[in-house]
């Protein structure tokens, strides 16, 4: 039984070195795009480079991103009561804190694309509800 295993083993490693199937994430490379990200976000307006700024995470659009990423009604989305919007981060919370367990886990479903969507969402949503003046 264990000569089965490595046999599999071997092929698994052959056919990833000949690129037929997806080389493990290169976690360094994905934590580099995530600061990007993030310092490029923070880029002022009245700078030239903001065409660039919007090039790797485009700004946070509640009707649109949100229901991507928790499930929600469409009348809970254009709710922006404060009620309603602290459930919404109490439930992004509850996404990204799952999202963080199965990225640590190595599971099969972690994205790392939408755990920087919730986080994106989840820090919009908050700086929306301290500063109500500022709506998304």
């Amino acid at each position: 039984m264990s000569s089965e295993k490595s046999r599999r083993h071997r092929k698994q490693k052959s056919l990833t070195r000949q690129g037929a199937l997806p080389k493990r994430l290169n976690r360094a490379a994905d934590n580099q795009l995530a600061v990007k990200c993030d310092a490029s976000s923070r880029v002022e307006e009245n700078q030239q480079s903001t065409a660039l700024s919007h090039s790797y995470c485009p700004p946070y659009d509640r009707p649109k991103d949100l229901p991507s990423l928790i499930p929600l009604w469409p009348a809970e989305i254009a709710d922006t009561s404060p009620e309603n919007n602290a459930m919404i981060i109490r439930r992004l919370n509850d996404a990204l804190r799952k999202e963080r367990q199965r990225g640590r886990a190595g599971h099969w479903a972690y994205n790392l694309n939408r755990h920087r969507a919730l986080k994106r969402a989840l820090q919009a949503e908050r700086e929306a509800q301290n500063n109500p003046l500022n709506k998304t």
